[in-house]
C-alpha cells in the first residue's frame, strides 16, 4: 500500500515541526493535526483521503520510519516534561542509583501529544517483557487541566499505576535548584556572593516561573543563558543535605527494584538507598 501525506502550506510547516517533536494535537480540532491529510489506496485500489489523527498515526510512524527513543535497554522509563528536565533528572538519578541494579531512562515527553510520544508508547505497549513506566509532571497549577488530560491519556495508552504518576509539589524542577550554596559551588565564577544569591531568590519567591527566576539570577551573575546543562551542573553540585526531601522520595522510587509480582508474583522490598 502506498501512503502519502498532503498538507496546506501552514500545515506543511506544522508537520515538519512535528517530526522534530513540536506538533500538539489539541491546537485546533480535537485529535487532528491541522491542515495535514493522509492519502492512501485501499485494498480495492481506490484513493482515500483522511485527516491525520490518533487512529492513523501508527501507519505514519511506520511509513516515515520514526523511531522510538532508545528505551529497550532500560528496566524502567520515566516521562518528564522537557529536554532540560531530562538532563537534570538523569544527574539526580545517578546520585541514587549506586547499590541498585535498576537502569532508569528519562524521556522527554515533547509535549506528550506528538509522534515521538506515540512511537515510544507503541514500543512500551508492544514489548513482551513490560517496562516499569513512570511520569513526572510539573506542579504548575496553571497546567492543572492540561495535566489531567495527559494523565487520562497515559492511563489509556500505557495503563500507568496511580502511584507511578507523580506531580511535583513545586512549579517545576528548576524550583528545586534554587539553593544558593549549590549555585555558588557549581559556578564559583558567578559575580554574586552566596548572600546576594540568597537575597535574589527571596525577592523572587512570589514569581511562579522558577526557570525564569534562575535564568535572571544567572544572567545577573554573568553566567550564560539557562539550559538543561546548567541545571544539571547545579544538581551535580548538591550536597546530600541540600537535596529536597520530596526529590529524594521520588528518586528512591525510580531506583528501587521492580516488584517481582510484575513478573513472578513476589512482593516489593524497598531498599534503603542514599545519595552517592
Amino acid at each position: 500500500m502506498r501512503l502519502s501525506i498532503i498538507t496546506t502550506q501552514a500545515g506543511f510547516y506544522d508537520f515538519l515541526g512535528d517530526l522534530k517533536g513540536s506538533l500538539a494535537w489539541e491546537r485546533k480540532e480535537k485529535d487532528k493535526a491541522p491542515g495535514v491529510y493522509l492519502v492512501s489506496k485501499n485494498e480495492e485500489g481506490a484513493t482515500q483521503v483522511e485527516p491525520l489523527n490518533e487512529t492513523n498515526i501508527g501507519r505514519v510512524i511506520e511509513e516515515l520510519g520514526i523511531r522510538a527513543s532508545d528505551i529497550l535497554d532500560y528496566d524502567r522509563v520515566c516521562f518528564v516534561e522537557g529536554a532540560d528536565d531530562v538532563k537534570i533528572f538523569q544527574t539526580l538519578s545517578r546520585r541514587f542509583a549506586k547499590g541498585s541494579d535498576i537502569i532508569t531512562g528519562f524521556i522527554d515527553s515533547e509535549g506528550w501529544n506528538n509522534m515521538a510520544y506515540y512511537a515510544n508508547a507503541r514500543v512500551l505497549k508492544s514489548r513482551q517483557v513490560k517496562l516499569d513506566v513512570f511520569a513526572v509532571f510539573d506542579g504548575d497549577t496553571e497546567k492543572e487541566e492540561r495535566n489531567k488530560k495527559i494523565r487520562d491519556r497515559l492511563n489509556k495508552e500505557l495503563r500507568l499505576k496511580e502511584d507511578h504518576i507523580i506531580t511535583l509539589e513545586k512549579s517545576s524542577i528548576e524550583a528545586y535548584l534554587l539553593v544558593p550554596s549549590a549555585i555558588k559551588r557549581a559556578f564559583p565564577q558567578i559575580r554574586l556572593s552566596e548572600e546576594e544569591i540568597s537575597e535574589f531568590i527571596i525577592r523572587s519567591e512570589q514569581k511562579k516561573n522558577k526557570k525564569q527566576v534562575l535564568e535572571q539570577l544567572l544572567r545577573r551573575g554573568g553566567i550564560d543563558t539557562y539550559s538543561g546543562e546548567i541545571g544539571s551542573q547545579i544538581a551535580q553540585a548538591f550536597k546530600d543535605n541540600e537535596i529536597d526531601e520530596e526529590l529524594k522520595s521520588i528518586f528512591q522510587k525510580l531506583v528501587q527494584p521492580i516488584p517481582k509480582s510484575q513478573n513472578e508474583g513476589a512482593a516489593l522490598q524497598k531498599p534503603q538507598l542514599q545519595p552517592a
